[in-house]
């Protein structure tokens, strides 16, 4: 696997239906509420699986959180 690769399917189909309705809900309450994105996600990391996942969910969470943020923009400028 090449580091920071992943694209979004994959991202979701691994680490299934239900950490992503979470991690979505926590990126668009963070777009609705206008803060700042973190610049990692917390989890442990021991491994180098631990790692991949942490990226996954990262991923989930940008793309998310840019959507959110767009449709905002969207909203506005109606």
């Amino acid at each position: 696997m090449t580091p920071g690769s992943f694209d979004l399917i994959t991202c979701k189909e691994t680490l299934g239906d239900a950490a992503c309705r979470v991690i979505e809900s926590e990126a668009r309450s963070f777009a609705q509420s206008g803060l700042q994105p973190p610049k990692s996600l917390p989890g442990i990391v021991a491994t180098y699986w631990d790692q991949v996942l942490l990226e996954m969910r990262s991923r989930v969470f940008q793309a998310a959180y840019q959507k959110r943020l767009d449709r905002l923009a969207r909203q506005a400028a109606k």
